[in-house]
């Protein structure tokens, strides 16, 4: 299996998550609007759980399950997360996003160009 791709625009980096980035999953995800607007992620947003979520990412990547990304910026550094459930049986899969909602401009991302990186990715196997 190669490893997860890391995709780069002119404004931003997507990339797996890393251990490091937990206080800053920790503080985006425990906003109260965050948790009002989706099913998935608790408030309070407890200690512990951000290291949780991100040890899943290798793992559902391996099982062709899902891809998640860190968005990332040189200024702001991570800003919000990207993820797509994959269904690659059926080449198709489901985007979930999220971003600081603190962000003047929300990013922009070419998902087709990105998502195509991904497929290819995956399909090289």
């Amino acid at each position: 299996m190669p490893p997860q791709p890391t995709l780069r625009t002119d404004r931003l980096l997507l990339r797996p998550f890393r251990l490091d980035d937990a206080a800053s999953v920790q503080q985006l995800a425990g906003a109260r609007e965050v948790a009002d607007t989706t099913l998935s992620i608790p408030h309070p947003y407890l200690d512990g759980m951000a290291e949780t979520w991100i040890g899943t990412h290798a793992d559902t990547w391996e099982r062709q399950e899902r891809v998640t990304f860190a968005i990332t910026s040189e200024a702001d550094g991570v800003v919000g997360a990207i993820t797509l459930r994959l269904t690659l049986p059926h080449r198709r899969a489901e985007l979930l996003f999220a971003q600081d909602s603190s962000l003047s401009a929300p990013p922009r991302i070419h998902l087709t160009t990105h998502l195509a990186a991904i497929y290819r990715a995956r399909s090289s196997r």
